[in-house]
């Protein structure tokens, strides 16, 4: 119909709807394909796709342009959209279903990835991202899914095991787990969870890693000093890859606060 309300779909016909439906099938699958291969999107747990509506707009434009890009170009401005529509919470930070539907209608209308990117500007001026917004963002904030994602495009591995970090690893010991990198027990201990504010810090992004299950559970309450400094002689990127400060003397307790700068 153009529009992402259900609103008037009582009046199409069956065989329209199982067509759309045909339709959007082969533009999902294509989309999904695109962001498994470029987009370092492999599911769409939490931490990876901040809200499925994300890809309606582009499955419209793919069901009305014969299921494809029309060049490397065009799919990465799609691409781009959709990542600081994912940052900036487009669909996320309010409780309708405005902007999905300004944006279908739009893309309906315009058919082009910068009739999207208009939108957005409009509501959120520059798309930088500074590093005062990272301070105290905890893991449900757009940011930690962006912080996996640029992680996977380095090629971030387990700590432990040295596989490639993804969703599509087998077995429940090598399901992802959000690590803290200075454990919590052991900042707890040192009066991190008296104050709202210090209790923040102890889950801000800065903190997080992703590993596996098994590796997480090695790691428990050991302190940061004892075992990065093994992580690093096992596998000297693993930390650069998940930004992790590679300077020594940050991994220590009392440099908690500096850690997380």
């Amino acid at each position: 119909t153009g529009h992402a309300k259900f609103e008037g779909y009582y009046k199409v016909s069956i065989e329209k709807i199982r067509e759309s439906w045909e339709r959007l099938k082969r533009a999902l699958v294509f989309l999904l394909n695109i962001l498994d291969d470029k987009a370092y999107i492999n599911s769409s747990n939490s931490y990876e796709l901040k809200s499925d509506a994300l890809l309606v707009p582009i499955v419209t434009y793919l069901a009305n342009n014969n299921y494809e890009f029309k060049n490397e170009k065009e799919q990465n401005k799609f691409l781009y959209w959709f990542y600081n529509a994912m940052i900036w919470g487009r669909y996320t930070r309010r409780g309708k279903s405005g902007p999905l539907e300004q944006d279908v209608v739009t893309i309906t209308r315009e058919n082009t990835p910068e009739s999207l990117l208009d939108n957005l500007s409009r509501e959120i001026r520059y798309f930088d991202v500074k590093p005062e917004y990272l301070e105290k963002a905890p893991i449900t904030s757009p940011f930690f899914n962006m912080a996996f994602i640029v992680a996977k495009s380095k090629g971030a591995i387990d700590w432990f095991n040295g596989n490639k970090l993804h969703s599509k690893l087998i077995g429940s010991s090598y399901y992802l787990n959000r690590h803290h990198i200075f454990p919590k027990d052991l900042l707890k201990k040192r009066g991190y969870y008296q104050e709202h504010e210090k209790r923040k810090m102890v889950n801000e992004i800065a903190n997080r890693a992703f590993l596996t299950a098994s590796a997480n559970k090695e790691i428990r309450n050991i302190e940061p000093e004892q075992y990065l400094i093994k992580v690093q002689e096992k596998y000297p990127k693993a930390l650069r890859q998940q930004f992790v400060p590679e300077k020594e003397e940050l991994w220590k307790l009392d440099a908690f606060e500096l850690f997380l700068k």
